[in-house]
């Protein structure tokens, strides 16, 4: 997840790419370059705050992909790699 517009950071090539500008509603949208994006719902928006390019989350919130997250494991499986960014 990238989080801070601020900050300059890689987005070409990423598999999923949350930067949180959506500062409302219960859908995160991935940003990410593949044609397949893998949203993620807010399930528990009550024990959820949008801020500015982000989330305060409170308590045991459920964010969580409505669908398989394939496109990371087959990215990940081809490569052998993964790399996270998570700003928190």
């Amino acid at each position: 997840m990238l989080l801070g517009s601020d900050v300059s950071r890689v987005s070409n090539g990423l598999v999923l790419h949350y930067d949180f500008g959506e500062a409302q509603g219960t859908t995160v949208r991935d940003r990410g370059s593949s044609s397949t994006p893998l949203d993620l719902e807010i399930a528990t928006p009550q024990r959820v705050s949008w801020r500015p390019r982000g989330l305060t989350v409170r308590g045991g919130a459920t964010i969580r992909s409505l669908r398989p997250a394939s496109k990371l494991y087959e990215a990940c499986r081809r490569s052998g790699e993964v790399t996270l960014e998570a700003w928190i």
